[in-house]
């Protein structure tokens, strides 16, 4: 568990002998943890990189919920997307206010 960089995977891997280990907790709101976890080189993230992820995330919601439950599951997600960014704490108080689509979208490509 509490797998969250390549540094913890190894560890985990050698301190268990397993042959895999599962990812959980350390991907909420960093979906590219898969990525960096099969890199061997650091993998960097931009703004504009988790910008896109991000809006393309909150489509597939809107599609798959509809609009009103799929704007209202969503701010969950932008909380963890935020989580430790400055001034992800007003940020979140925003989104949690927010009811509409394009304002919602327009925060997020304010924020990131």
């Amino acid at each position: 568990g509490d797998i969250t960089n390549n540094r913890s995977l190894k560890e985990a891997l050698r301190d268990s002998e397993a042959d895999g280990a599962m990812i959980g907790r350390g991907s909420y709101g960093r979906p590219w943890i898969f990525q960096e976890l099969n890199s061997d080189t650091p993998f960097k993230i931009n703004n504009s990189f988790k910008k896109d992820i991000i809006l393309n995330h909150l489509q597939l919601s809107l599609e798959h919920y509809g609009k009103e439950i799929g704007l209202k599951s969503f701010r969950k997600h932008l909380g963890w997307y935020s989580k430790s960014i400055i001034n992800s704490n007003e940020f979140r108080f925003k989104i949690n206010q927010c009811t509409d689509e394009a304002k919602l979208k327009c925060l997020i490509n304010d924020f990131f």
